[in-house]
């Protein structure tokens, strides 16, 4: 079924409803609830429980020491240091590496590397993500330059070095971890999973202290523990591309479940001839993809596999998305055309 959305403000308070103190939903009331916060991944991340018991400081440990280990932009982080023995040898790696770079190619495997955790080089060569960042930045924000287009001989000599297959696992007889990534250059980028990998950690932490209702908001990956306290299902609105914050073209009644949308209007820039450059990169061409969406939103029970199947669904486009998301169980998808058609697959509207 295809729908077209209308472009109008739905109330927050019908939606998330979120607050401090009180949290009251359209069919009833919530408890107290308790939030933290922290700027954490390149993004602001916010969780919301009702438990006064929550010990968030664990929660924040825990996604510390993951972007600790996976930034592609700290060249301490352990992902750093093992990209720099690209083309050397075998890397001995903590178990946290190991299982996030294992759901990556996982997840590259099922969507014939669409979502492409090797692609490092072809994100640093645009740096769209990097400027978007510091172009949100207070202060003297319109300094900043629009990435300059790569030439056509920059991009084929990146597509050279972001074949995933080139990113090896083994567990060694002793137990430990390790990792090859056998191309000199090639770069693993968990960018495109990472926040959905802390969803799920920060879950599975307050799961382990007995928190039953709980939201997590890492930068737009949604992940919901349990349902509202009231027994309703939480409300979590799909953006309008390109329109204010707060426009939703759908409302999602969801519980235990993530919510992940990958789409145009987040980071990029328009050059010169008002073309628009966005940082979902398609590792085919080394461009942008253009498959003739502008959003691609995934539900399902892992905030890692949401985030890798938006991406990766994004890429291949509304018909190979299709197929893929037919594929996995427990996982549906809306996909907003540029047209502004929905569309969904899986999922009631």
């Amino acid at each position: 079924m295809r729908v077209r959305f209308r472009r109008g403000i739905l109330v927050l308070a019908g939606l998330i409803c979120l607050s401090t103190v009180l949290v009251i939903g359209c069919n009833g009331v919530q408890n107290e609830s308790f939030v933290s916060n922290r700027i954490m991944l390149g993004t602001t991340c916010k969780i919301t429980t009702w438990d006064k018991d929550t010990d968030f400081n664990a929660v924040w440990k825990k996604i510390a020491e993951l972007e600790k280990t996976i930034s592609a932009h700290d060249e301490t982080s352990e992902l750093a240091k093992l990209n720099g023995k690209a083309g050397v040898e075998w890397v001995t790696v903590s178990p946290i590496l190991y299982q996030a770079v294992s759901q990556a190619l996982e997840i590259a495997g099922l969507s014939d590397g669409a979502f492409n955790p090797a692609i490092g080089v072809l994100v640093d060569l645009w740096g769209i993500g990097e400027y978007v960042e510091n172009k949100a930045n207070e202060i003297n924000p319109d300094n900043v330059a629009a990435p300059v287009i790569p030439s056509d001989s920059e991009i084929a000599e990146a597509l050279k070095h972001i074949d995933w297959h080139s990113i090896e696992l083994k567990t060694a007889e002793d137990g430990s971890f390790m990792i090859r990534i056998k191309d000199k250059g090639t770069e693993i980028d968990l960018g495109g999973i990472g926040k959905g990998i802390a969803a799920d950690i920060a879950a599975a932490e307050l799961a382990r202290q007995g928190v039953s209702s709980a939201l997590m908001n890492f930068g737009g990956n949604v992940m919901c523990l349990g349902a509202r306290t009231d027994g309703d299902k939480f409300r979590i609105g799909i953006q309008i591309p390109f329109e204010e914050r707060n426009n939703y073209s759908q409302v999602l009644k969801v519980s235990d479940s993530s919510v992940v949308t990958s789409g145009t209007y987040e980071k990029y820039f328009v050059d010169a001839d008002g073309v628009l450059y966005h940082h979902i990169l398609d590792g085919g061409t080394g461009f942008p993809a253009r498959t003739g969406l502008l959003s691609v939103t995934i539900v399902g029970p892992s905030s890692a596999v949401c985030d890798g199947l938006s991406t990766a669904c994004f890429v291949l486009g509304l018909e190979r998305a299709t197929q893929l998301i037919g594929m996995m169980k427990g996982y549906g998808a809306i996909f907003i055309e540029e047209d502004s058609t929905v569309v969904p697959v899986g999922i009631e509207l």
